[in-house]
């Protein structure tokens, strides 16, 4: 999973997801609690999208949950190269990890 950072509902890892194809895009799904976010640099409490509400499938009508997978950094880059500036580092996702850093 290419790992954007802690979710801001529950702290789980949140990591880029795509559809089947490039046309229903590329969201940011926690791995945890399953809430969405349409944009990396919205990604807060207030602005988690609940990806079994109707208002989801209405925004995102190319993407079915249930055949994405997890994005590649290429994935995210053909979507919008401007996301290239949320990716992490390999050493950045591995500090996000759940038990990260816990002794």
């Amino acid at each position: 999973m290419l790992v954007w950072g802690e979710c801001p509902c529950c702290g789980g890892a949140v990591g880029f997801r795509r559809g089947r194809d490039m046309s229903g895009g590329v969201i940011l799904l926690c791995s945890e609690c399953a809430m969405t976010w349409s944009h990396p640099g919205r990604v807060r409490a207030d602005n988690a999208q609940d990806p079994l509400l109707p208002d989801f499938m209405r925004q995102h009508p190319g993407l079915s949950l249930r055949t994405s997978r997890w994005a590649t950094a290429e994935d995210v880059r053909e979507w919008d190269a401007s996301w290239s500036a949320y990716l992490l580092t390999p050493a950045e996702a591995s500090a996000t990890e759940p038990g990260a850093g816990e002794s």
